[in-house]
């Protein structure tokens, strides 16, 4: 959408992005569908301080919406 736009992805291995390529079965993972971020945070046992702080300022609402701005479709799916 942008041709002068550059991207850089930054690898550990020289499979490049293998573990996007594997995650969710073929398809990419984005977010949880999990809405209150009391909930979410349970979900993460380390790091609680700085995932409150950061899911107030952009959370799994803002991820879906940036998502489907972009003309994006997610599916939830019940696992």
């Amino acid at each position: 959408m942008n041709p002068d736009l550059h991207v850089t992805v930054l690898e550990k291995t020289n499979k490049i992005l293998s573990k996007v390529k594997v995650s969710g079965g073929g398809r990419c993972n984005v977010t949880h569908a999990c809405f209150e971020i009391p909930e979410l945070i349970k979900r993460y046992p380390r790091g609680e301080n700085f995932l409150k702080k950061s899911l107030h300022w952009f959370n799994t609402n803002n991820t879906i919406q940036w998502f489907e701005e972009r003309g994006v479709e997610l599916k939830t799916e019940a696992d």
